[in-house]
Formats: C-alpha cells, sequence, structure tokens
C-alpha cells in the first residue's frame, strides 16, 4: 500500500466508526496502565507484562497511535493531498 493511502486512511480513523471504537478502546488501555502505575509499579523478573517498563513502553506506543491519525492528517494538509 502507498503511504500516502496508507496516511490518508489513518487521518479518517477518527471520524469512522470503527475508528472510533478504535480509539476508545485504545484510550481505555492507556487508562488501565495509568491506573495499574498509581498501585504500584514494580520491577519484576516474570512474569514480564508486569514490569512497569513494558507498562510504560505499551503506554507510550499507545499513545502514539493515538496521535498518529492527527499527525497523518496535519501531513497530508501541508503536502496538499
Amino acid at each position: 500500500m502507498d503511504r500516502s493511502v496508507r496516511d490518508f486512511l489513518i487521518s479518517q480513523l477518527p471520524g469512522m466508526e470503527h475508528g472510533r471504537a478504535l480509539m476508545d478502546w485504545i484510550q481505555e488501555e492507556i487508562s488501565l496502565i495509568e491506573q495499574s502505575e498509581e498501585y504500584g509499579a514494580k520491577i519484576c523478573d516474570a512474569p514480564l507484562h508486569e514490569d512497569f517498563r513494558t507498562k510504560l513502553g505499551m503506554k507510550l506506543f499507545a499513545k502514539r497511535v493515538m496521535r498518529k491519525p492527527q499527525e497523518c492528517f496535519e501531513q497530508l494538509n501541508k503536502s496538499g493531498g
């Protein structure tokens, strides 16, 4: 898939029902990670999914995904697409 087509499709996600559902789910996941941070982050050997560093990485990635539609929309507007 051409990158400009992909970026266009990503930029349209917040305006589509399935896109809003996806964004809502991602926001819920971010909230769950943030809630778990409040109850005590811990460094541990196992299981990895409980380690705060893993959760922080997941949260940062999820926030990046949440910003991507707007970034694509802005980039497309700059390029005249």
